[in-house]
């Protein structure tokens, strides 16, 4: 039984509901600016962890002192979901590499950042004399994990059997089910409150938590001895092997940190709260304690291995996330050092001190690494401009491509305020200056987001115009996920045109600014909802079009060769090259 009864399951339900209409509210097309979006995402994580917390804490939810630091934990990461939005919003003219590599990042972040938060909320009604005690960190950390999968689990099923339910209506020909359970608010509401019924479940059974949490604990026990074996061996033939082929992998960090994490988690699931530490078999234990400089010294080396790359090419974000990871393990495998000195009454005893600091540690770098003066692309956007201003040639060119085009909106204004520097004459002699500012105007013009637009009437990012009369409201024909992806570096035109002489109009998107992308057209569907009906392939200037259309000088022409139809399956035609 739970030391706390859970509170009723209405309470579970009404955080679920609300945050299922929070988010539903939040994804809703056309209801914000690009401005705005960002505070409604960052109300939406607001709503998820600081509900989440409620649910865990129970019948704690009136513990102030908890609430105070739940409160604190929702606000920071909602502020940093909502810079992040705003940080990586759709660029006018620049690509969104850094971007989209900034918002996985954090998606990768947050629950590790709220599991560590939570464990230790969870553990403050507890606490003996101002201090958390070890067990209930433990406990909390283990059982969360568990209750949110086993919610998550539910939620999954669910998900099948609407699935279900929806094809087998579709098949007698009623698609009402399937168009109401993939409709954005029903899967946002839904979930959310399947998901609070899931929890509240997970935080009832704490038997059955308690029993997943021993078979992985039992999967610790049994795998450690293999991973301590493989880090000794390892570390053993390296004098022999020399280190130059783990240089030539590429990817000789991302191995030997993964050895080192592995060896990490089975070694606190051995420890578990330090109970049952002291029953592992003596020769084992002597193994784990050799495996513990094995540890260090492959951290060593994949940190002297991520500094190899960084000192050549310079920071970049994954660069950036290897160097976190390997300061991480550094600092794990010391205190691991330190726990293996002789003389101590319980064996690896000082984990209990040294593990709540560390994951505090870790909560502050995750914090820091998405902040706005010390992210990843902030970070390697300076790192890159100092390439630039230290290169010369080819190196100065790949440095300014990439600080320009894959950094997002830090390597844009890093790549300007060297431009202007260099207006200024704040930088290197005449002819040095001149011949940087070339580069840069050789790195505007040449990129795949070139400065100058092909269209000179090309759009602002995420603009959406028809050309002629309009058919509908814009978005509800697009929607914000093609708003997004078709019109992210400059805006769109949208043309109705009836392309199947049903006496319907069709809508056709063309980008102000293409690239040889596939454009879509859009038609309404038997229930009156627009969807994408079909695509044109291989159009690689949208701006002639654009221009025919407005001349008037598009024709529609039927296919001299008519597809063939046998039951649900479409045969068509592919005309020979005469």
């Amino acid at each position: 039984m739970p030391a706390t009864l859970p509170r009723s399951l209405f309470f579970y339900l009404a955080i679920g509901l609300g945050q299922g209409l929070l988010l539903w509210w939040a994804q809703i097309p056309g209801l914000f600016e690009q401005s705005l979006a960002s505070l409604a995402w960052a109300l939406v994580v607001l709503a998820l962890v600081g509900g989440l917390g409620l649910q865990l804490l129970a019948g704690q939810a009136r513990v102030r002192g908890a609430l105070v630091l739940l409160a604190g934990l929702a606000v920071l990461m909602a502020l940093i979901t909502g810079w992040l939005w705003w940080q990586t919003r759709p660029q006018e003219a620049h690509g969104s590499s850094g971007a989209t590599l900034l918002r996985l990042s954090w998606g990768l972040a947050a629950p590790l950042l709220a599991y560590i938060g939570l464990a230790i909320i969870l553990s403050w009604p507890g606490r003996e004399h101002g201090r958390l005690r070890y067990q209930d960190l433990f406990r909390h950390a283990w059982d969360n994990g568990f209750i949110v999968l086993l919610a998550l689990l539910l939620v999954g099923l669910f998900c099948l059997l609407l699935l279900l339910w929806g094809g087998l209506f579709a098949m007698l020909g009623v698609g009402l089910f399937s168009e109401l359970f993939s409709s954005t608010g029903f899967m946002a509401v839904s979930t959310l409150l399947v998901f609070a019924v899931g929890v509240r479940m997970g935080y009832e059974n704490q038997r059955v938590i308690g029993l997943l949490r021993g078979i992985l604990l039992a999967l610790c026990r049994f795998l450690l001895p293999l991973s301590a074996l493989i880090a000794v061996l390892f570390t053993l033939t390296l004098p022999f092997s020399g280190l130059q082929a783990i240089w030539e992998t590429g990817h000789s960090t991302a191995i030997l940190l993964s050895l080192v994490y592995l060896n990490l988690l089975f070694i606190n699931g051995v420890f578990q709260d330090g109970g049952e530490a002291s029953a592992y078999p003596l020769a084992l234990r002597r193994l784990v304690e050799a495996s513990v400089p094995c540890m260090l010294v492959l951290t060593v080396l994949a940190g002297y291995s991520a500094w190899l790359r960084v000192d050549q090419y310079g920071l970049t974000p994954q660069r950036f996330y290897a160097v976190l990871l390997v300061l991480v393990a550094l600092l794990h495998s010391l205190a691991l050092l330190w726990a293996i000195r002789p003389g101590q009454v319980l064996w690896l005893g000082s984990l209990r001190r040294s593990n709540t600091p560390l994951a505090l540690l870790v909560c502050a770098l995750l914090v820091l690494a998405h902040s706005p003066w010390l992210n990843a692309l902030e970070v390697s956007a300076r790192s890159q401009l100092q390439r630039v201003l230290a290169g010369e040639g080819e190196e100065q060119d790949a440095a300014l491509s990439y600080l320009r085009e894959r950094l997002g909106y830090a390597g844009v204004a890093h790549f300007t305020a060297l431009q202007a520097r260099l207006e200024a004459g704040e930088l290197f002699d005449e002819a040095g200056r001149a011949a940087l500012l070339a580069r840069l105007q050789n790195a505007e013009q040449s990129g795949p987001y070139s400065a100058e637009p092909a269209d000179p009437q090309a759009l602002p990012a995420g603009a959406l115009e028809w050309i002629g009369a309009a058919e509908d409201d814009a978005l509800q024909v697009v929607g914000r996920q093609q708003q997004e992806e078709r019109c992210r570096y400059a805006g769109c035109l949208l043309w109705a045109v009836d392309l199947d002489d049903d006496g319907a109009n069709e809508v056709l998107l063309l980008p102000t600014r293409h690239y040889g992308y596939k454009l879509l057209f859009f038609a309404r569907s038997e229930q009156g909802r627009w969807q994408v009906a079909g695509r044109f392939d291989s159009v690689y200037d949208t701006e002639t079009l654009i221009e025919a259309i407005r001349r008037g000088e598009v024709q529609r022409v039927r296919p001299r060769y008519q597809s063939l139809q046998v039951g649900e399956e479409l045969y068509v035609p592919r005309q020979s090259a005469e």
